[in-house]
């Protein structure tokens, strides 16, 4: 009984000194309890004698005078020892716990009853509450195969490319001066007030830093953004807003009625040839200049009017016009419908850094004692709340960790009369830009995600709108009966508000020799005939609709549904099917009859996510 009264004493006595060794660094304690830990052997020994004496005397469980034998003094010594060993420990390893950027903090008693206060480090959201509510993610990049462009989208100008390999993504601006490459979601993620936002996604920065050049990777645009990067050859945090990407709208007044030819559009002072044919109608040269190529410009054709949406955010000087340089008939004029402007780029180098500055010293501006190494592949963080004034917070994940330390934190509330960006809901996003250095500059990145921190649901987010088309007659040629385009701006902005597709109705009556029924829903396809875009309210929607066109080509096919000749309603929920369409994107519902003719009615519920 004596000796295993003293084993739990030798174990406390040399966790104690290993402990107050390794983790609290304190030698002259350590070799006090490994002295105490020596004695507890001797007297462990010494009592081991003492049973094995008393086992043989067969008197270790009889009893004295009515009483059992007693315990030791030694052993009742090292149990009252391994008592206090275990406590003042375990009140050490709290302490100790408390430290580590992850965990519990035990406070000193507060109340009135001698409550003992904690406060978790983390995990929180962007508005510090406790991060045990669902962290919902809205755009989820990776890339083991090529650019997939309905998921991504690609603008290069010079000599820039974007490039698949490996599981890398590089955007990168090659050797020609005044070069550029950019990659961004399709999506926005939109922003849900009251709660924050968190982006994530890995870069490697190898060869992106160059005097007059930029290469950044994150959340944002052109006119709105957060994230990591160089500023010509300094790396560190871009917060960017108050830029204005430039929008012009041409506007075609006449078709090709004269003859076929070129006719010549200057952007910015840069020319474009595109040919026409004769008796192309307004829509048609639409058309025709949509699926022209214009370096630096993005273009949406709606109807016989065509927006060119440029890629950078700044001041355009140079002239915008319209030239019919063969006589072709056609006429147009340019009209600026957004102006462009150059955002404030705020750049906080990262020797400013005021959390952390990971340059690997490890003193009082390096707590971490990270040292952040640009050329490799390293996993970044944003969190931001917005509501205008919010904070803003830049993280990096610690490789010996597995954490993410904070590096930088804007403190925007209480200090500012502008929101810290326009639009909060954004694209993830990669660029580079070499500006007047012959240099390739590239950015490299694996994947992408941005969540919103709080669960969906709730309120019944968005308006609702819906529209209907008709067809009728013979359409055993596939016929466009409905299309649908969400404006690429909306109230004299650049239009980043996402549309929900929820219910499909349609009908069918066969007359005759009416056969089987194909309804097909077209996403981004040439539109052909003579379309005419009505606004389903100027107000209060970002769609627009047409019943007009006649042909599709080309496109993505979506969905596809047969039915009989005869369809007196049909019904389609499509919300476990579709998901958010972006702005720009033109929706286009045919029906094709395999024989006869028949009466067709169709109509589209959706819903706008603003």
């Amino acid at each position: 009984m004596n000796t295993l009264s003293h084993l739990p004493a030798v174990l406390a006595s040399l966790w104690g000194s290993v402990y107050a060794f390794q983790t609290l660094n304190e030698p002259a304690l350590g070799g006090a309890l490994f002295i105490l830990f020596l004695a507890v052997i001797a007297s462990t020994v010494s009592a081991l004698d003492d049973d094995i004496f008393m086992a043989k005397g067969r008197k270790m469980l009889k009893f004295k005078g009515g009483q059992r034998d007693s315990l030791s003094w030694t052993s009742k010594a090292a149990i009252g020892l391994t008592v206090v060993m275990f406590a003042l420990l375990t009140v050490a390893n709290l302490d100790f716990l408390a430290e580590e950027p992850i965990g519990v903090s035990i406070a000193s008693p507060t109340g009135a009853g001698g409550e003992v206060e904690v406060a978790v480090i983390k995990p929180h959201t962007a508005f510090g509450e406790l991060a045990v509510a669902e962290t919902r993610p809205i755009i989820q990049l990776q890339f083991p195969y090529s650019v997939n462009p309905r998921l991504v989208t690609t603008s290069v100008s010079g000599s820039g490319t974007a490039t698949v390999a490996n599981s890398l993504l590089t955007v990168a601006t090659g050797a020609t001066a005044s070069s550029n490459s950019l990659l961004r979601s399709v999506l926005d993620a939109k922003y849900e007030p009251g709660q924050g936002m968190l982006a994530r996604w890995t870069s490697v920065f190898q060869a992106s830093g160059a005097d007059g050049a930029e290469a950044i990777s994150g959340i944002g645009n052109e006119e709105d953004f957060f994230g990591f990067g160089y500023q010509d050859t300094a790396f560190g945090i871009l917060h960017r807003f108050a830029g204005k990407v430039e929008h012009q709208t041409l506007t075609i007044s006449a078709g090709a009625g004269t003859a076929s030819g070129d006719i010549t559009i200057t952007l910015d002072g840069r020319d474009t040839t595109v040919t026409v044919a004769q008796n192309d109608s307004a829509q048609a040269v639409a058309r025709a200049i949509d699926a022209a190529a214009f370096s630096g410009w993005d273009t949406q054709a709606i109807g016989a009017d065509v927006v060119f949406i440029s890629d950078l955010a700044e001041v355009k000087g140079a002239p915008f016009a319209f030239d019919d340089t063969d006589t072709t008939g056609t006429a147009a004029t340019f009209a600026e419908t957004i102006t462009g402007a150059a955002p404030t780029n705020a750049f906080i180098a990262q020797t400013v850094w005021n959390e952390d500055n990971l340059d690997g010293d490890g003193d009082v501006a390096n707590p971490s004692g990270m040292n952040l190494d640009h050329d490799t592949g390293n996993v970044f963080q944003v969190q931001y709340q917005w509501l205008g004034f919010g904070q803003v917070l830049f993280e990096v994940e610690n490789p010996a960790t597995g954490r993410f330390v904070d590096v930088h934190r804007v403190e925007y509330a209480n200090a500012n009369t502008t929101p810290s960006i326009q639009n909060p809901t954004l694209p993830l996003w990669v660029s580079v830009k070499n500006g007047s250095s012959a240099t390739n500059i590239t950015v490299q990145t694996s994947s992408m995600a941005v969540f919103t921190e709080g669960a969906a649901g709730g309120l019944l987010e968005g308006l609702n709108n819906s529209a209907f088309g008709s067809a009728t007659g013979d359409l055993t040629t596939e016929t466009a009966i409905l299309a649908l385009k969400s404006k690429p701006i909306f109230q004299g902005v650049a239009n980043r508000v996402q549309a929900r597709f929820e219910v499909l109705s349609f009908s069918a009556v066969g007359a005759g020799g009416a056969k089987f029924t194909t309804l097909r829903a077209w996403a981004n396809p040439i539109l052909g005939g003579n379309p005419s875009f009505t606004d389903v309210d100027t107000a209060t929607s970002i769609m627009a609709f047409d019943t007009s066109g006649t042909t599709v080509s080309g496109g993505n096919k979506v969905a596809e549904f047969g039915f009989g000749k005869n369809v007196e309603s049909f019904v389609l929920d499509l919300t476990p099917f579709t998901g958010n369409v972006p702005p720009g994107t033109l929706i286009v519902i045919t029906v094709e009859l395999s024989g006869g003719t028949s009466d067709v009615d169709v109509s589209l519920i959706w819903r706008e996510l603003f």
